[in-house]
């Protein structure tokens, strides 16, 4: 009965704020769910060094074939944009990385390649035993991601995962035994070091976590979450949770600094904090890094505060302590004076920018959701940026505060195709608390006329619907375009 008096309590609340609206007239097509499976998906930007070009992946689904294809671009800071890998079914082309400013690299079939912009053809630079992933090049050196079996190399996993089992089965003496749809196995990602001479591997590789306490206890998983290396090809910092008998319980997730060529062991920086830590960003000189860290053990969805730790003194200290909104990623200023952060707010994921030594604050979008924010030059950035109504695109922001896309990857498949924007209404809640929700329209929208209600709600609790444009089933202009008014809230607990 609750239940049924909470949905409708959200049905009448929405019709409120449609009646309020002005109808729109639109001479335009639904959005079909082929339509929708066959749009374009781009990467993150990854800039070149001289910040002149940036390449990123787009994939698509070929319907009549059944499979995707991803392949590379490059675009230009006027906009023009050149496709410079192949594109074919369902093959992909990825992890693109520069060299340097006329050389890219990319990932295909578990090779690593290297070509120029100019050249139509690549050389291969890395042929790794197993799948690797989540590579970077920093002076003479390649970092990645690959699972391996404890105290064995790329090339000994190989061999064992070749040999045949006659049985399948695993005993489990700890609780995480799976998590969501994988079950944990002896294998464990684990992040890689290998060097390079004359664009050649050198020697073998060098398995970076291999030093840490119990790393070689095949019944003691280590989470590799996050990692990333400075500019200097020093250090790499990476994000894994603490082993423990009841890893599927504990928040114990820390922070790590060690050196990329091998020689140390890694380092912990964020002791005596059981919370989880997040998004490691190294300063522009190496000597700072800065993440996101939740306080409070046990607890997956409190709020991230900012912490920023000397990699020389060994100090920590917090900055914007104050705030009450909780970012979910960092990226330092070129001059190191602040970082950029995203935040959740009110359904949008904006821009700010925070000065580290005060803690002040600068909004710098307002609406949509931005992600996967690159530093282009001094003071401009480079982000992927959509909207309820907007698929995803490449925008830079320059420190005027001039901000354009540069790319628009669908604009031909959606030409003369409806997709509504999403309309802010709040309601008084459970303890008189204001309640955030919007909701989007039917095409050709009639106000005296009646409509079905599309509620999608977010699991979780801990997260948060979003004004953007996803490629899944919880997108609202799907039921939109079907003839629903879709409303999606933001109900307590939300993140």
């Amino acid at each position: 009965m609750y239940v049924s008096l909470l949905f409708g309590a959200y049905f009448l609340d929405a019709l409120s704020c449609v009646s309020a609206i002005e109808s729109r007239s639109f001479n335009s097509r639904p959005l079909d769910i082929r339509l929708f499976h066959s749009l374009n998906r781009i990467g993150p930007p990854v800039v070149s060094p001289d910040a002149t070009k940036i390449l990123y992946t787009q994939a698509h689904y070929i319907q009549a074939d059944n499979n995707s294809e991803t392949y590379i671009n490059v675009v230009d800071l006027s906009g023009e944009i050149s496709q410079i890998t192949a594109a074919k079914g369902g093959e992909t082309y990825g992890n693109p990385i520069w060299f340097d400013n006329e050389t890219f690299g990319y990932l295909h079939k578990n090779k690593l390649y290297r070509q120029g912009l100019d050249e139509k053809n690549a050389t291969v630079v890395y042929s790794p035993s197993i799948d690797i992933s989540s590579v970077s090049y920093r002076s003479g050196r390649l970092v990645f991601v690959a699972s391996v079996y404890p105290n064995a190399s790329l090339a000994q996993t190989k061999d064992l995962v070749a040999v045949k089992k006659r049985d399948s089965a695993l005993i489990y003496d700890n609780l995480w035994v799976r998590h969501w749809d994988e079950w944990m196995s002896p294998r464990k990602p684990a992040l890689f070091s290998v060097e390079l001479d004359d664009w050649k591997v050198v020697g073998k590789e060098t398995n970076l976590l291999l030093n840490l306490t119990a790393f070689h206890d095949p019944l003691v998983r280590w989470s590799l979450d996050e990692h990333t290396v400075d500019r200097q090809g020093h250090n790499a910092a990476f994000i894994v949770r603490t082993p423990d008998e009841d890893q599927s319980w504990t928040t114990n997730v820390g922070v790590y600094t060690v050196p990329i060529n091998g020689t140390g062991q890694p380092r912990l920086l964020s002791s005596g904090i059981e919370g989880i830590s997040s998004a490691p960003a190294f300063s522009p000189d190496g000597r700072w890094l800065a993440w996101l860290q939740i306080k409070e053990p046990a607890y997956e969805s409190g709020q991230k505060r900012i912490y920023v730790g000397d990699l020389v003194s060994g100090k920590v200290a917090a900055v914007a302590h104050d705030w009450d909104r909780s970012p979910q990623s960092l990226l330092w200023s070129q001059n190191g004076t602040s970082l950029y952060a995203v935040v959740a707010d009110s359904g949008n994921n904006n821009i700010y920018v925070v000065d580290i030594e005060s803690g002040r604050r600068k909004q710098l979008t307002e609406t949509g959701s931005a992600s996967a924010v690159r530093l282009l030059g001094k003071k401009d950035l480079v982000f992927v940026h959509s909207n309820t109504d907007t698929p995803m695109d490449i925008h830079r922001l320059a420190s005027t505060g001039e901000r354009r896309a540069l790319t628009a990857v669908n604009q031909k498949a959606l030409k003369n195709v409806y997709l509504g924007s999403a309309q802010d209404f709040t309601f008084i809640g459970a303890r008189n608390d204001l309640v955030h929700g919007w909701l989007v329209k039917p095409p050709n929208f009639d106000p005296s006329k009646q409509y079905p209600l599309a509620c999608l709600i977010h699991g979780g609790p801990q997260q948060c619907n979003t004004h953007s444009f996803g490629h899944s089933q919880w997108n609202p202009n799907l039921y939109a375009s079907a003839g629903f008014i879709t409303v999606q809230i933001n109900f307590h607990g939300s993140s």
